[in-house]
């Protein structure tokens, strides 16, 4: 909310579209009456406003513009064959990782619940199928829904498939696989979010300079990062704080 609260109204359409997460707090009512106040003084000024990000998106002509803009700028649509929604969140549980790291093997009384490998690998080929079809894929394109939510189900409805008496035992044995049968390659290579996995620890460190990296702004034009930054701090009369989010649009 700090940080949304510091953002111009642009960088909070552009932001929220493309961030699941954010998107969700972008949705707060006080941040949204805020900004009816700061930009169009003229809308409904009363407390009692139901829905600020409704009354704003309604009557704020800028809004309507501003979204217009990107939609019009991302415009290309992948097959939905090609679609990976179904990788987001690659360091989450759900896809069998914390952080940077496999998860590790799960307690002994949920391991020895583990069924022999070549169960497993079928089990893994399962949610893969699942995840990549075309029920699926449409879940984890709607706006509305939790990916991770979505990646759980289909978690949820493999371990009941095979039989599973206990459907969290049987989840966690599937999210710690890989742990749970370190001699099986197989294991490994199966769930695509474990097989293209392109997530790791980068050499920045705290203090260390960031890279000139090439960025591209929201109307096109191409910039690097460091005089995209200049630009930005130079007109302020004290520093500001500046956060970098950065990730993948696949």
């Amino acid at each position: 909310m700090r940080i949304f609260g510091a953002l111009t109204l642009p960088d909070i359409t552009s932001v929220s579209s493309v961030c699941k997460d954010w998107y969700d707090v972008s949705s707060d009512n006080t941040l949204w009456q805020a900004f009816s106040k700061a930009y169009y003084p003229s809308i409904p000024t009363s407390e009692h406003v139901v829905s600020w990000k409704r009354e704003f998106q309604t009557k704020g002509i800028a809004y309507r513009l501003i979204r217009q803009q990107f939609s019009q700028m991302h415009s290309i649509r992948m097959a939905q064959r090609h679609w990976m929604m179904c990788g987001v969140h690659m360091f989450h549980p759900v896809n069998g990782r914390r952080g940077f790291d496999l998860l590790p093997p799960p307690p002994p009384e949920i391991a020895q619940h583990k069924p022999p490998v070549d169960t497993m690998i079928k089990m893994l080929k399962r949610e893969d199928e699942l995840r990549l079809s075309e029920e699926f894929q449409k879940k984890f394109a709607q706006p509305d829904l939790n990916t991770i939510h979505v990646a759980s189900e289909i978690q949820e409805q493999v371990v009941k498939e095979f039989g599973f008496e206990d459907v969290k035992v049987g989840v966690e044995l599937m999210r710690t696989a890989p742990s749970l049968y370190p001699e099986s390659q197989q294991v490994r290579r199966i769930p695509h979010y474990q097989k293209f996995n392109r997530a790791k620890d980068g050499a920045l460190k705290e203090g260390s300079r960031i890279p000139n990296s090439k960025v591209a702004l929201i109307n096109g034009i191409n910039i690097s990062l460091h005089q995209y930054l200049d630009n930005l701090i130079a007109p302020q009369p004290k520093p500001i704080p500046v956060v970098l989010i950065s990730g993948s649009y696949s």
